[in-house]
């Protein structure tokens, strides 16, 4: 290497760290949950891998979870092992990176440079209308892909609109986090199910016979496993089902 190459990638370098350093920086917002349920042992809080209440299914003692959360904040890897109490009487997974999000990244944006909008708000309409939404979907499953087209004709897909249209966060008109819909402000086939990011309108649904292996039956394996070959890999596309 030349010094004027060792010299210019010292400029490259620095150009993309100024670059990113100027860019905006969001505030990361949270909805409150939290704090308004602190007395009810956090419900809407993360608390995987914390003592539970077998009968609430809730974290057996808010101290744990204020430890968890001091930890987080701390970013220290030794209070994950030291200062929380976990479950000891079966074996258990241990903390799994649990401090990533503390570190500094030399590719990409910074990891706190990026956010999200905060989740709904427990009792919420909004809450409530993406809990029907999730039910909505789960009974349009096995829709073929052609029923969500312009005139689909699917009377199942139309009432699952209707249903999804009727519910308050609907009919207050999306306010907190505008859904896709068409010129009526209503869901339809077209827009059912694509949320809010840019783009999602574009193209058509993702079928799932996307996820039909492609396994040789010189194998022994046919598609229809579900395997998936790339390269020297093997994937499993089955999801398991809860009978």
């Amino acid at each position: 290497m030349t010094d004027q190459r060792k010299l210019t990638a010292q400029r490259v370098r620095q150009d993309a760290i100024d670059l990113a350093a100027r860019r905006d920086h969001p505030h990361h917002q949270a909805n409150g949950d939290e704090q308004r349920y602190e007395s009810a042992n956090y419900p809407m809080s993360f608390t995987k891998g914390l003592d539970h209440n077998t009968t609430t299914g809730l974290v057996e003692q808010s101290g744990d979870f204020k430890a968890f959360r001091y930890a987080i904040d701390n970013g220290l890897a030794e209070d994950f092992t030291r200062h929380i109490a976990v479950p000891r009487a079966e074996p258990r997974r241990k903390w799994e990176a649990p401090t990533a999000g503390t570190f500094y990244e030399l590719q990409g944006p910074d990891p706190q440079a990026v956010t999200i909008p905060p989740a709904p708000d427990l009792c919420s309409e909004e809450l409530t209308f993406e809990m029907a939404e999730v039910y909505e979907l789960a009974l349009s499953g096995d829709l073929p892909f052609n029923a969500f087209d312009a005139g689909g004709g699917s009377a199942a897909l139309a009432d699952s609109a209707d249903r999804l249209n009727s519910l308050a966060y609907a009919q207050g008109g999306f306010n907190s986090r505008p859904r896709t819909t068409n010129s009526s402000n209503q869901l339809d086939p077209q827009t059912i199910f694509r949320g809010s990011s840019p783009g999602v309108v574009q193209g058509p649904y993702l079928s799932q016979f996307m996820l039909i292996g492609n396994a040789s039956a010189s194998e022994g394996i046919t598609p229809d496993q579900g395997f998936i070959n790339f390269g020297a890999q093997r994937f499993d596309q089955r999801v398991l089902e809860v009978k």
